[in-house]
């Protein structure tokens, strides 16, 4: 199940869930922004490159 990322305002940002061991990353529009995978501790972009290590999946709703 998704959980809602919002602004201070409420505004929806994105989506995110957590399952086999990595969090996906959508859009507020659903679309696919990358992944990030505990085990490895890297952040990837929908495409499956390396944007860093640690969870820098807001980074992406930022570079949209």
């Amino acid at each position: 199940m998704f959980k809602p990322l919002r602004n201070q305002n409420g505004k929806l940002l994105g989506l995110v869930r957590d399952y086999d061991g990595r969090t996906e990353l959508r859009d507020a529009g659903g679309r696919l922004l990358g992944y990030y995978y505990q085990k490895t501790n890297q952040t990837r972009d929908k495409n499956g490159h390396l944007v860093g290590y640690g969870n820098l999946l807001t980074k992406l709703l930022y570079d949209m």
